[in-house]
């Protein structure tokens, strides 16, 4: 129970992080497709 909990967390912060900072979650994404 404790395992899916902590994975429930980082999924809710991992969502909020992406709707808060669009820019720097795409700005990531580019640097690590290149």
């Amino acid at each position: 129970m404790a395992v899916t909990l902590i994975l429930l967390t980082v999924l809710v912060l991992m969502i909020f992080f992406i709707i808060a900072n669009p820019t720097i979650v795409l700005e990531q994404v580019d640097s690590t497709a290149l």
